[in-house]
């Protein structure tokens, strides 16, 4: 066998031998978690979730609430009802909150006595706000002293600035034109 191949074999064994084996920092980690495959769909409090990558995993209740404590340092694991790694191809961690009552509407005091001074409080309120909404565009039209009719104008000379700051080049143009005719200057062919 030649010299330069029996060389090079030799290279190629030497340095694939350094990955061969893991790193010691790897067999020194101790992992206190169990993450479980996430292969089927998973039963929430309203509805459920299915895994999108087979590569998904998830922690059980008490790996979860491990691991928002210790190693992310939280309080306490209240409102989170699922964590997901690798849902899916691009998506790292997945945590689903628990579902609360806000914004639930009850119905449970449709019927009581007071019901309807409880709607005409809510239906003045609702005025009331109305009313003030409405007046504030005319306290602004006051203050620039305009009336009502005058405010398109009123807008239009606020945005006229602010086009002439932008499109002052455009208004040169024919000026530019118009010094090329009076000048008196003939095009000689």
């Amino acid at each position: 066998m030649d010299k330069h191949v029996r060389d090079n074999i030799a290279f190629i064994l030497i340095s694939g031998a350094a990955f061969l084996s893991e790193p010691a920092i790897v067999q020194a980690q101790d992992n206190p978690y169990s993450p479980l495959n996430f292969a089927e769909p998973m039963s929430l409090y309203r509805g459920k979730i299915s895994p999108a990558s087979p590569d998904a995993v998830y922690l059980d209740d008490k790996d979860r609430c491990d691991i928002l404590k210790n190693d992310w340092g939280w309080q306490s694991c209240d409102g989170i009802e699922a964590m997901i790694y690798g849902l899916a191809p691009g998506i790292d961690t997945v945590m689903i909150g628990e579902p609360n009552s806000e914004g639930f509407v009850k119905f449970d005091d449709w019927e009581d006595a007071d019901r309807q001074d409880e709607i005409d409080a809510t239906w003045n309120d609702f005025v009331e706000g109305s009313r003030a909404r409405g007046e504030a565009p005319g306290v602004l039209a006051a203050l620039v002293g305009v009336k009502y009719g005058k405010a398109a104008a009123t807008g239009i000379i606020a945005i006229l600035p602010l086009f002439l700051r932008k499109a002052w080049l455009l208004l040169l143009i024919p000026f530019v034109f118009l010094k090329k005719l009076f000048s008196g200057e003939k095009e000689t062919g």
